[in-house]
């Protein structure tokens, strides 16, 4: 698969495999594996916190 067709179905979709807006945090999990724990992205707060997978970050919040 091309870059151009996966940015083009994410752009259809929104989704980056099982990553999308929403997406349930344990689905992401058993499907790429633990993440890499960035850290909070604040220094005054625990969330929101950011994972990568390789070059993909994502920011998790378990926001009201």
């Amino acid at each position: 698969m091309e870059i151009l067709d996966v940015l083009t179905s994410m752009a259809k979709t929104g989704r980056l495999g099982p990553v999308f807006s929403g997406a349930d945090w344990n689905e992401v999990i058993a499907a790429l594996g633990e993440p890499w724990d960035i850290g909070a992205m604040s220094r005054n707060r625990k969330r929101p916190r950011l994972f990568a997978y390789g070059d993909l970050e994502l920011s998790v919040c378990r926001c009201r």
